[in-house]
């Protein structure tokens, strides 16, 4: 086993700063192309950089929902069941299956989803996100957008607003930045609330499936509109 220490490179390197891990004789370093990840899924890298001050730690769960439910442009999905907030980009194909598994929950009325839409994953993926936003149906915009999806090149289905407008612009700016908080700039991100006081936020889903979500909300408290869970 090798031990290896994270270090920061710069400001002579080309990048200005970036990070890498560094050998134990001090003589060799290694770029980081991917996340070191362990045995039992720590991100090694991502620990390392917060502990350079490179990335920032991610704010607990409940802190999240306060900051949708008062800083975020959201939309709701579904009209029974227990609200859980979930971050979506209409370019992600990883969000495209979550949508897919959970709307029989959502139709059934056993969930609701409370949705903040972002856009980083691809160049048209703000403006998609405005596009969606800017409907007079959110909720419908965003099911023509997953109704179309193409899966070969993870594309979103709707056409992005040709010349957004400031104002919205910076709702989903806002909206991304919220997630940029959470640890990983990564979508689907979940949170949802067990039960009063215990808030859980996950980066992706190990299944998508609706049988899996069915067992993952069952009994879950609900996020209210100020960022509480109700039981």
């Amino acid at each position: 086993m090798v031990a290896l220490e994270g270090v920061a490179v710069g400001p002579g390197h080309p990048k200005g700063k970036a990070f890498a891990w560094m050998t134990p004789n001090g003589k060799g370093l290694i770029p980081v192309a991917a996340p070191l990840v362990g045995i039992h899924k720590t991100n090694w890298t991502e620990r390392a950089l917060m502990s350079l001050g490179m990335e920032q730690k991610p704010v607990p769960a409940k802190t999240v929902a306060d900051w949708i439910a008062k800083r975020a442009r959201t939309f709701l999905l579904g009209t029974k069941g227990p609200i859980v907030d979930t971050f979506l980009d209409p370019n992600c194909i990883f969000c495209h299956k979550f949508y897919e598994a959970a709307m029989p929950l959502v139709r059934k009325g056993d969930l609701r989803l409370r949705v903040t839409l972002v856009g980083f994953l691809k160049p048209s993926s703000a403006d998609k996100a405005a596009a969606i936003l800017l409907a007079k149906s959110p909720a419908k915009a965003l099911a023509y957008n997953e109704a179309h999806f193409r899966v070969a090149v993870e594309e979103g289905g709707i056409r992005p607003i040709r010349h957004p407008h400031p104002a919205i612009t910076g709702v989903v700016g806002a909206n991304t930045g919220i997630l940029s908080h959470t640890g990983a700039l990564a979508t689907p991100t979940i949170v949802y609330c067990k039960k009063p006081g215990d808030f859980v936020m996950s980066h992706g889903l190990d299944n998508y499936s609706a049988h899996y979500l069915r067992k993952l909300f069952h009994g879950i408290g609900s996020i209210d509109a100020v960022g509480g869970c109700t039981g």
